[in-house]
């Protein structure tokens, strides 16, 4: 009676190390799953991070070549009717020879003295009565120099919606 004993044990103890066997086996093929599953994360990230690193390069060449352009120094503001002011927004700086001219095919401005300077954060007033088209339509065209003998620069063209 007690022959069966042993056999029965190592029954149980093969029956447990083949449960055990799958469930390892089982356990390994989820580990390698998920490695699996980290490894290609780990990819995506560092496929993301270099998207995300080369729109930044983008981003900052783009920037650079803003700041590289000279800023354009004029703000039209429309007070009423046909009163308008050109500002000089420049914080610092005087602008020269300012000349402000109605596209071509517009009645010309009036009240305004050209040329002239403006002096920083301040405005030039001027008066544009709707009536007339050119080809480019109603609008200004301003030129001026940075100094008082520097270049000429623009024209700077701004269109005016009465």
């Amino acid at each position: 009676m007690s022959e069966w004993i042993p056999d029965t044990i190592a029954i149980g103890a093969l029956a447990l190390s083949v449960v055990a066997f799958v469930d390892g086996r089982r356990k390994a093929k989820a580990a390698d799953s998920a490695a699996e599953r980290s490894e290609q994360a780990a990819r995506d990230s560092a496929d993301a991070s270099k998207r995300s690193a080369d729109a930044l390069e983008r981003q900052a060449s783009l920037a650079e070549a803003k700041a590289a352009e000279p800023r354009v120094p004029w703000m039209v503001r429309h007070i009423d009717k046909g009163r308008w002011h050109l500002f000089n927004r420049d914080e610092v700086n005087r602008k020269y020879d300012v000349r402000v001219e109605a596209f071509p095919g517009m009645r010309p401005l009036s009240d305004l003295e050209c040329p002239t300077s403006i002096s920083p954060n301040s405005a030039l007033p001027f008066i544009a009565i709707a009536g007339g088209s050119g080809e480019k339509g109603r609008g200004i065209s301003v030129t001026w120099r940075d100094t008082a003998n520097g270049p000429l620069r623009g024209p700077w063209e701004y269109p005016l919606n009465f």
